[in-house]
């Protein structure tokens, strides 16, 4: 049964502007409605695409020129509600200039009108070479990136990237059977090039496989493969082993000398003086 509010007044924690965490009403069950369904051939499809981009494209116009009037009959902190309906753009770890951890921030050497003009990335879709290389033109990179993008190119075995938000809660799989899933990532914000911010490391919860409730890290280099297709990630080494590896502290930051012992324990050759890692 849905219930009807009249004059209600809807109000909730804000968490960014034009949003907000409070309860939710339900104004028009439009799952109730008749939709319209069509189909279409196969020689339609990227027709059909393009058009949806012309219609996204359009939106973004429609919100810009909204944007523009309410600032400047009002002012730029009403104006910033309409910062809310912007979709994600992708951006390179190069762009950024200064990481607060204390405050969740991260500075970026670009404007908002730029980003605000670049279409839209879905965040669950794979990202190929080519779409990371127009990003980087068209952000102007500089020359650093241009390099190492050329070596990636000419080696790229599968050049698609995938979210982190994709990947986490994929399973671990050990020699021996499930040992847990991905919970997180840290990443090495070391560097402003395009070797900085790798992810270091898997950050996997073991409480649905072990007694207890343990976290557990691992390398990404240490992962045998990833089945995209399955949402798992299997690492060539027994539950065992990996169940008495070094315990991880969610709290504290991971330290070089956590790292030596983690890479000693598992026998594996320091990235920090060996490349292959």
């Amino acid at each position: 049964m849905t219930e009807i509010i009249h004059n209600q007044k809807l109000s909730g924690q804000g968490i960014s502007p034009g949003l907000a965490l409070g309860k939710a009403f339900i104004f028009k069950d439009i799952l109730q409605r008749d939709q319209q369904r069509y189909g279409i051939e196969e020689s339609e499809i990227e027709w059909e695409y393009s058009r949806i981009e012309r219609a996204i494209e359009q939106v973004l116009r429609d919100l810009r020129q909204s944007a523009r009037r309410v600032e400047a009959e009002l002012n730029e902190e009403l104006a910033a509600i309409f910062d809310a309906h912007y979709p994600r753009v992708l951006l390179s770890p190069v762009a950024i200039q200064q990481t607060d951890w204390a405050s969740r921030r991260l500075s970026v050497a670009l404007s908002k009108q730029r980003m605000k003009s670049r279409p839209p990335t879905e965040a669950d879709i794979p990202v190929s070479r080519k779409r990371e290389i127009e990003e980087a033109k068209y952000y102007a990179y500089g020359p650093h990136w241009d390099e190492a993008m050329g070596k990636l190119v000419q080696g790229a075995a599968n050049p698609n990237l995938r979210s982190a938000k994709e990947v986490t809660g994929y399973h671990i799989e050990a020699r021996d059977g499930q040992i847990g899933h991905v919970e997180g990532f840290i990443v090495d914000d070391e560097g402003r090039d395009t070797e900085g911010w790798e992810i270091r490391y898997l950050v996997i919860h073991t409480r649905n496989w072990l007694p207890g409730k343990r976290v557990l890290i691992v390398a990404p280099r240490w992962a045998e493969s990833i089945s995209w297709e399955e949402k798992k990630v299997v690492i060539a080494l027994s539950r065992k082993i990996i169940e008495e590896s070094p315990g991880y502290d969610p709290t504290t930051p991971v330290n070089r000398r956590y790292e030596e012992v983690l890479y000693d324990y598992y026998g594996r050759p320091r990235y920090w003086t060996d490349k292959s890692g």
